[in-house]
């Protein structure tokens, strides 16, 4: 059975979490109207249907699908090495990066907020409850621009 052929051209926008992504989806939602798809959490009401089960981001044949759909990119949360199988040529990925120690301060305080809603919503409930230096010891919140970013060439990538 010959191997499925990726995209030829459909470009593949990283958001890293507190590094713009959110921004530069409302731009290139006006600089591409109705050719971008979104990868985010299933249940996100912004998730395009066809990416909503992650492990097919990775099948060369559903992204081929999604370009024939007229997607020209899509961006979202994922590692690019999810891609990088289908797409080879890195110039067609895209991120924003940003100081580490700022986008680690703009998650947790982004969590505080967010807790602070929930306690709100909750009363006197406790959520969360950590310390910036707690948050940031945690090894699910460190590094994870490199880890997003493992396999690919800063250097390449468009």
């Amino acid at each position: 059975m010959p191997k499925a052929k990726g995209p030829q051209h459909l470009i593949v926008s990283l958001h890293i979490p507190k590094t713009g992504g959110t921004s530069f989806s409302d731009v290139l939602e006006r600089a591409y109207p109705g050719e971008v798809a979104f990868f985010y959490r299933e249940k996100n009401k912004l998730t395009h249907p066809k990416l909503k089960d992650h492990e097919r981001l990775r099948d060369p044949a559903l992204l081929s699908e999604i370009e024939a759909d007229g997607i020209k990119i899509i961006h979202g949360h994922a590692p690019g090495r999810w891609f990088l199988k289908c797409i080879q040529d890195q110039c067609r990925f895209w991120t924003w990066v940003r100081d580490p120690v700022e986008r680690v301060i703009s998650a947790y305080a982004q969590r505080v907020q967010r807790g602070q809603r929930a306690r709100q919503r909750l009363g006197a409930a406790k959520v969360g409850g950590r310390t910036l230096e707690e948050y940031a010891i945690v090894e699910q919140n460190q590094n994870i621009q490199s880890r997003m970013l493992t396999g690919l060439d800063l250097s390449k990538m468009g």
